[in-house]
């Protein structure tokens, strides 16, 4: 199966190389573990220390990790811009970028719905996605503090570095279709201590995610698409909604729908 490149698209050329992509996710596993460490012996030091204030904290201090690395290998070292990490205008526009972004969005969500449908009917209670996040949300007027880290800091900086600096850079060695496969197993992995049930979902997420780029050639509308993701499981969590997951919501309503006609 090949993926065919607009000719906007084959006209940009990356600085750096897939070995450069690999140091950059050493790196990153490197922070990440130092991020987990010294949170730990905060614990350990300070007692009692709300989980979401660790949430926020980690979230910021890992987006800035990730800036660094991008930074480091695929600007400073190679003469780059932020333009070659996709941060600029899409190929497309009006209807068709926004049937491309809803589109993404839905294969993301309803993907997981029926993921979760499943997993749940099969009654493997271990590999369902998380059902709330309320745990990881500050209180009060803190709560802005937490939304901004989570659903609008953290889909910059992840897309920055997944779609825009990994899967780009892998592209130039392997192709498209897998660097869109490698990157998405990649973006999995670093989602692992949510549990097992996301790696799942967030496999096919990364997917759309990294096709979506590919469309349009911006990092913005896979931005927008997983900032709207987050923010969605935010506001279930704060409105303690039943349901975990959107997809889930949009099946059950279909369903009902399609019942009723039929009867």
């Amino acid at each position: 199966m090949a993926v065919n490149e607009s000719p906007n698209q084959s006209q940009i050329l990356v600085s750096w190389t897939a070995l450069q992509v690999v140091i950059g996710i050493f790196c990153l596993v490197l922070g990440t573990c130092t991020t987990l460490l010294a949170v730990a012996l905060l614990l350990f030091t300070i007692g009692d220390v709300d989980p979401a204030l660790v949430a926020a904290i980690s979230s910021l201090a890992l987006g800035i990790i990730i800036l660094v690395i991008v930074w480091i290998f695929a600007l400073r070292s190679n003469n780059g811009s932020f333009v070659c990490l996709g941060i600029r205008s899409s190929y497309i526009s009006g209807w068709v970028l926004a049937c491309w972004t809803g589109g993404m969005f839905l294969v993301s969500v309803l993907f997981t719905g029926v993921y979760t449908i499943c997993v749940r009917e099969l009654g493997i209670e271990g590999l369902l996605p998380p059902e709330n996040y309320g745990d990881i949300l500050l209180d009060d007027v803190w709560l802005t503090v937490s939304f901004a880290a989570l659903a609008l800091w953290t889909p910059f900086t992840e897309e920055l570095f997944f779609r825009g600096f990994v899967y780009k850079g892998f592209s130039q060695r392997f192709g498209q279709l897998k660097a869109i496969l490698i990157s998405a197993g990649i973006f999995s992995a670093f989602h692992v201590l949510a549990g097992p049930g996301v790696l799942i979902p967030i496999f096919v997420s990364g997917i759309a995610l990294a096709w979506l780029y590919h469309r349009t050639g911006s990092v913005w509308p896979s931005i927008v698409v997983h900032a709207i993701q987050n923010s969605l499981a935010l506001i279930a969590s704060i409105y303690t909604l039943d349901e975990p997951t959107l997809g889930v919501i949009i099946l059950d309503e279909v369903f009902n729908r399609l019942l009723g006609f039929v009867t």
